[in-house]
């Protein structure tokens, strides 16, 4: 049982373009970034970041709200990585992802729902780290190739995700019996050498 990837989302902050962001977004989506920004600090004076407040950061062109996607692996464990995939937002001006880097990203299933972004309680994964784009359009800020400008609007955060909660596979007994179940539960941890990752939790 569960022998599939888990599908997570969320929206994000890429900061440090080269003037060419844009956070142009769903008021919903604009509303919980600004709930998260002020959630990490920014406009907090207790640490001192009263002058940058989430309305500046996001009135910056260096800045640009993305969509955050990525599959959680079959068999994953809590602080695995994973390569997650970052793209601009539909009928958002973001000219290129080039150069930018991607703020923490808090990853649910359906997190990026655009009319209720953020809802779902468990956070999957998290995603942050620099953004990896076509290297063949990597120093061109504004393209006249349709297909190198549609290309500088998606990117890879490479490793960039980490699981937060387990994935497991889950092994389930067509004819559950007690002696078995802790048969097979002893023989994988003997295989594994640990007993950190396999537990027998009923009969079946």
């Amino acid at each position: 049982a569960n022998p599939a990837p888990i599908p997570v989302s969320g929206y994000g902050l890429v900061v440090n373009l080269y003037n060419t962001g844009d956070t142009r977004a769903a008021n919903p989506v604009r509303e919980y970034m600004i709930r998260m920004m002020q959630k990490r600090g920014f406009g907090s004076q207790q640490l001192g970041f009263e002058s940058i407040t989430p309305q500046r950061v996001l009135d910056d062109p260096r800045n640009a709200i993305v969509r955050v996607d990525g599959l959680v692996p079959v068999g994953a464990q809590r602080g695995q990585s994973f390569d997650v995939r970052v793209s601009c937002l539909t009928g958002n001006n973001t000219t290129s992802l080039s150069h930018g880097q991607l703020y923490r990203t808090e990853m649910k299933i359906d997190g990026a729902n655009p009319r209720a972004p953020g809802v779902p309680i468990d956070t999957y994964a998290t995603a942050e780290g620099d953004l990896f784009v076509n290297p063949a359009y990597a120093l061109s800020l504004d393209p006249e190739d349709p297909g190198a400008r549609n290309s500088l609007r998606e990117a890879v955060v490479l490793g960039g995700g980490v699981v937060q909660i387990d994935n497991p596979i889950v092994l389930r007994m067509r004819q559950p019996e007690f002696r078995l179940s802790r048969m097979i539960d002893q023989r994988l941890d003997e295989f594994l050498q640990t007993d950190a990752h396999v537990h027998a939790r009923d009969e079946g």
